[in-house]
């Protein structure tokens, strides 16, 4: 599948990245930075899908992935970038686009936390070559 890229810029990081149904265009909020990443993924910013990142962070880090080693890992404006386009494109490829506001509040957070962990799981890969 190919994908197309759109930046919007959003300094109060009400959302990072978004995907739509019907497109496989990935916009990605060029206003985030890796302290701005940290606030958002630990529910520190208002708004709704922050708070539900807090629990992704939770579910993560039972899957090995605490805070400390994301944030060695998304330590830079590119890295965090590359976080949120892999994770758009997970989206993309379950085809969460067309479902996502059909879930649950559970559900949601299973699908950000798979979304998450390809993401983290694809830039390890990506530094260990």
């Amino acid at each position: 599948m190919t994908y197309a890229l759109a930046t919007f810029h959003d300094p109060s990081l009400q959302s990072l990245g978004a995907t739509y149904p019907g497109s496989t265009t990935i916009h990605i909020n060029d206003a985030v930075t890796p302290q701005g990443f940290r606030a958002y993924f630990q529910g520190e910013i208002p708004s709704p899908s922050s708070a539900q990142k807090k629990a992704v962070l939770g579910r993560l880090a039972s899957l090995g992935w605490g805070w400390e080693r994301i944030q060695k890992l998304l330590s830079s404006k590119l890295s965090v970038r590359r976080f949120l386009v892999l994770h758009e494109i997970s989206h993309l490829n379950h085809n969460d686009p067309e479902t996502y506001h059909q879930k649950s509040p559970e559900e949601k957070i299973e699908i950000e936390t798979r979304a998450s962990l390809e993401a983290l799981e694809q830039i390890l890969t990506e530094k260990a070559r």
